[in-house]
Order: C-alpha cells, then sequence, then structure tokens
C-alpha cells in the first residue's frame, strides 16, 4: 500500500517535470521566432533607411512589430492555473478517499479528517 502510493507521487512528479519541459520548449520555440521575425524587420528598415525608400522602412516597421507581438505572446506557455489544477488534484483525492471509505479501507473518522484538511487547503 505505501509502495503504490509513492510510485503514483513519482508518476504525478514526472508528468509534472514533462510538462514543464513541453511548455518550456513551446516559449522559447516561439520567443526566439519572434526574435528573428524582428531581426529581418529591423533589418529590411535599416536597408530601407539607407537608400531611403519609405514602403520599405514601413515594412520593416511592421515586420518588427509583428516579431515583437510575438515574443510577448510567448508567455501565454506559462499561464498554466495552478490554482486549477489544485482543485483537480483535491477532486480526485476527496473521490480517492470516498471509495476508500466506501470499501472499509478507512474510517469514517479518518475520511472526515481528510476531508476537512482537504478543505482547509482551498481557502
Amino acid at each position: 500500500m505505501i509502495g503504490f502510493g509513492q510510485e503514483n507521487d513519482v508518476n504525478t512528479l514526472q508528468n509534472d517535470v514533462n510538462d514543464i519541459h513541453y511548455r518550456m520548449d513551446n516559449y522559447h520555440n516561439q520567443y526566439f521566432n519572434g526574435v528573428k521575425i524582428s531581426v529581418v524587420g529591423l533589418a529590411v528598415t535599416s536597408v530601407g533607411v539607407l537608400i531611403s525608400v519609405i514602403p520599405l522602412v514601413s515594412v520593416g516597421g511592421v515586420v518588427m512589430l509583428v516579431g515583437n507581438i510575438i515574443m510577448v505572446d510567448s508567455h501565454k506557455w506559462f499561464k498554466r492555473s495552478k490554482h486549477l489544477s489544485k482543485k483537480k488534484k483535491i477532486k480526485k483525492r476527496k473521490k480517492d478517499l470516498k471509495e476508500l471509505l466506501r470499501y472499509g479501507e478507512i474510517s469514517q473518522d479518518e475520511f472526515d479528517k481528510a476531508i476537512k484538511e482537504l478543505n482547509k487547503t482551498i481557502d
């Protein structure tokens, strides 16, 4: 029973680590794509200024703006709401406790105490 619970914790931790790696990879890819686009826009703008072609300057400026928007938007990969994740974990734990109570593996007092502790973590 103890080993089973620990294995579940290890799996949960590994899933969290994999999720972090996935989000970091996506963040970096999007951010650096934005940087590349901004640098291209800067180069186009610089060339436009050097040869005095206003449309080239305008296009370069728009490309730089798009690159900056992509860079700023890359933060979305960190928007995972810990509160929602915590709520899901608490809901799953309550369900598990109900199952343990149903099959007589814990007493009503143990169940009530565990539920009370879980409700404290929500507040």
